[in-house]
């Protein structure tokens, strides 16, 4: 193994130092070829340590063959070759170093002279193109013939710098050291920049002018004002670079400064806030005429007369955009009225029920869904357009304004009256109400079955179509037009006038019946409403008994032997469980007047006799009743015995 790799790492050694030898043998006093010959000798001569270590460790594979007692003509004749061959190698490794350390000199001299030559020929470049009285800074030379005269300076420039940098990289072959570039360096950047200049003058002149012949329309203020960015920033550099006072560069300054002193103007103009009347006021205070047909230019702009007058131009744009503003405003608020649906909620509600023991019954009504939020809404936006009119700026939005007040504030009448309208409509047709003459005369009747047919045909109207209450209604139906803006304003304070009316005249019954029956003030007037809305029910006697008289817990109706006989009560029931038989039954009718004093008169009757049957025969009759011990008590203490019957009433 240790002969195997003897064998090889030798053969590859001698064949390495036999290529690198061919490769220094090469030796031509020519300056590329002696540069090259420079770069590949200093590239062996890092190589050589690596090559010596190489040798070395081959050495020592032959050393312990050699101790093993493992030796063979071909490992001798290896260990010869290269030893040869090393020699050889060091020879002319030597003969390299010699032959640069001799010619050096004479090369490096040839290179300076090379480089200082084009060094010259550059600044004879740089001053031809930058003497005063050259075309070069002429302002008036044609931009057509001098482009190309600076093009071809820059391009020699560039193929000098080129040159010399080459001769640089022999240089550094050579010695290890690079020529300073930077006096081409600094020619190069004065070319250039004296390229540039007559360049973006000549951008600048062509842009300028395709601006102008632009539609003001069509015009990109924002591009514009980029591009002005850029040239500014391009002098700038050029102004370091170039001499002071350059012409060239003047002259592109003051084109640069004329345009821009118009974008300014040109990005308000362009504003879509500025309308047909504000450009006419902008053509009168320059003095020219106005034609909203006519095309504009951007060269009818840029004049000046614009800068002339850009102080009231920039309060008229000023304007304009305060207006433009007030505008979508305007437009929100429009939108949002014009596509706001007033819906309906279908919910279910108990209906009052004075039989208190039996399950309710329900009715669906129609409540307006969100009526908090629209009128909030209608008051933020009705701020929104007094703001609006209050502004000085208001002049092509005020009859709009104005008009949107209006309706914003019929809105609010109609979302103020629907809840009240609502509200007094449920109360009206409870069953308690509906159709009772005992209530109500044949006139109110009327008014209350012909509000609750209106306002029943509102809401299915509104149900069916959201937009009914909008403030255009342009998808309503066309069979309710009637019931939307003013006209559905005037149904509904109709409407609220009649039920208003209604309800004094409740009012007043409710007031006349406790006045003639002090006990019914226990009862609340809607409890006493449905009473005498249903004064002749099983269910309203009793309610009106058990309330009225506090000690009553029930009374007994009589059953009925034929569906024409009246009801009649015969017995009432006392809170300490006992029944007492009336001493004379009392005939239920339509009429709560007649007979709840009958009753009352029945049940003072009947007590009175009980008591003053039971006083005489006290020691006969054996007492349940622990009222009437309480009775007996009290007839002990007070002069009169009737006004101890008063606590069971």
């Amino acid at each position: 193994m240790v002969q195997s790799e003897f064998d090889e790492r030798g053969a590859r050694l001698i064949e390495e130092t036999q290529n690198k030898h061919q490769m220094l043998k090469a030796q031509k006093a020519e300056v590329s070829s002696f540069a090259e010959y420079a770069k590949t000798l200093n590239s062996v001569k890092l190589n050589t340590e690596e090559l010596l270590t190489e040798k070395e460790y081959i050495k020592s594979l032959y050393g312990i063959l050699q101790k093993l007692k493992i030796d063979n003509p071909l490992m001798a004749e290896i260990d010869k070759r290269l030893q040869l061959q090393w020699e050889l190698y060091l020879m002319v490794l030597h003969d390299g170093e010699t032959f640069i350390n001799k010619e050096a000199p004479a090369m490096l001299q040839g290179l300076d002279e090379q480089i200082k030559t084009l060094e010259i020929e550059a600044e004879l470049i740089l001053r031809k193109i930058s003497q005063a009285d050259s075309p070069y800074c002429n302002p008036n030379t044609d931009h057509k013939c001098i482009i190309p005269l600076v093009e071809d300076a820059k391009k020699k420039i560039s193929e000098l710098k080129e040159t010399m940098t080459m001769y640089s990289d022999w240089k550094f072959s050579i010695t290890n050291n690079y020529h300073n570039l930077q006096k081409i360096q600094v020619v190069q950047t004065k070319v250039d920049a004296r390229h540039d200049v007559w360049a973006t003058l000549q951008t600048v002149s062509g842009t300028v002018q395709t601006w102008q012949d632009t539609k003001f329309s069509e015009f990109d203020t924002i591009s514009a004002s980029a591009q002005i960015q850029m040239w500014l920033q391009t002098a700038d550099y050029l102004r370091s670079v170039l001499p002071e006072r350059d012409r060239i560069l003047t002259n592109l300054d003051i084109k640069i400064d004329n345009v821009s002193k118009f974008v300014p103007l040109l990005v308000q103009l362009s504003s879509e806030s500025v309308k047909s009347h504000h450009w006419q006021e902008i053509h009168i205070c320059m003095s020219e005429m106005y034609d909203s047909k006519q095309q504009l230019y951007v060269s009818h702009l840029m004049t000046s007369k614009l800068l002339q007058n850009k102080d009231v131009i920039s309060r008229i744009c000023g304007q304009a955009l305060t207006e433009h503003t007030l505008e979508q405003s305007m437009v929100e608020l429009e939108q949002y009225w014009e596509n706001r649906e007033f819906t309906l909620r279908k919910i279910s509600i108990p209906k009052q029920n004075p039989n208190k023991n039996r399950k309710p019954a329900s009715e669906s009504v129609f409540i307006l869904d969100s009526e908090d939020n629209v009128i909030g809404q209608i008051d933020d936006h009705q701020v929104l357009l007094q703001s609006i009119l209050a502004s000085p700026y208001v002049k092509e939005l005020h009859a709009r304004a104005e008009t949107w007040l209006v309706l914003l504030q019929q809105l609010h009448v109609i979302m103020h009256l629907w809840p009240v309208c609502h509200t007094s409509w449920l109360y009206l047709t409870d069953a308690h109400v509906e159709g009772k003459t005992d209530v109500l005369d044949e006139e109110d009747i009327h008014i209350v079955l012909e509000s609750d047919r209106d306002f029943r045909q509102l809401l299915i109207v509104t149900w069916e179509d959201p937009l009914v209450m909008s403030l255009f209604g342009k998808k309503s139906l066309s069979n309710v037009r009637e019931l939307q803006g003013d006209k559905l304003i005037l149904r509904l304070e109709t409407l609220q006038r009649h039920q208003e009316k209604i309800m004094r005249q409740l009012g007043l019954v409710v007031q006349s019946t406790r006045e003639k029956i002090p006990r019914l003030h226990f009862l609340s007037e809607d409890d006493l409403l449905s009473v005498l809305s249903n004064a002749d029910s099983l269910a309203t006697a009793k309610h009106v008994t058990t309330a009225c008289f506090p000690h009553i817990l029930d009374i007994t109706v009589e059953p009925r032997m034929d569906e024409k006989d009246p009801p009649k009560i015969t017995h009432i029931h006392g809170i300490g469980g006992e029944v007492v038989p009336l001493i004379q039954p009392v005939v239920l009718s339509a009429k709560l007047l007649e007979w709840l004093p009958q009753l009352q008169a029945m049940i003072v009757s009947t007590l009175h006799n009980m008591m003053h049957y039971s006083l005489l025969n006290v020691e006969k009759t054996e007492l349940k009743c622990g009222q009437l011990e309480a009775l007996l008590g009290d007839l002990h203490v007070q002069s009169d015995p009737y006004s101890a019957l008063i606590p069971l009433l």
